[in-house]
């Protein structure tokens, strides 16, 4: 098998969890970075460029709490009790980045079998009579038709208002 190229979002990923030859952990901001310049290089376009924004909630003392706003809307907070702001945003980073790297497998893609599926369940979901009627389900079915071939997290950021 060959090897990865280091800017693959397997190899990242990878990286993620591990720990270099010199014992110092991956710099989860500047993999975020290089992750979505390589999108914008590819093409994918993004409503700010490759711009990944980090914005911390204003506190004094811990824990500190940090937002980063994908170039695609999403928005992802850091996820543990952070002692220092620049421990809050490496870990909003790190949550940015394995959602970005999970978006692209291909289960994350819409199909129209992904479609019907994730329908069957709003529907199921529902307590009522009569639950193919619903128009908020028949509402999220056209959303979702219009999407095929999109990821959920394109999906996701236009949903959000």
């Amino acid at each position: 098998m060959a090897p990865l190229p280091p800017d693959s979002p397997v190899h990242i990923y990878q990286e993620i969890e591990s720990v270099s030859h010199y014992g110092e952990t991956v710099n989860v901001v500047e993999k975020l970075q290089l992750f979505w310049q390589q999108k914008s290089n590819q093409g994918t376009p993004l409503r700010q460029g490759a711009l990944v924004i980090y914005e911390g909630v204003p506190a004094t003392d811990p824990p500190y709490t940090c937002y980063v706003t994908l170039p695609g809307g999403s928005c992802f907070a850091n996820f543990d009790n952070c002692p220092t702001k620049a421990e809050a945003r490496r870990s909003a980073a790190k949550i940015g980045l394995m959602n970005s790297l999970f978006n692209e497998h291909p289960s994350r893609h819409l199909s129209k079998e992904v479609v019907t599926r994730l329908v069957e369940e709003a529907r199921l979901s529902l307590q009522v009579a009569d639950p193919s009627t619903d128009p908020g389900v028949n509402a999220y079915q056209f959303m979702l038709e219009q999407n095929v071939g999109k990821t959920m997290l394109q999906f996701q950021e236009l949903m959000t208002v």
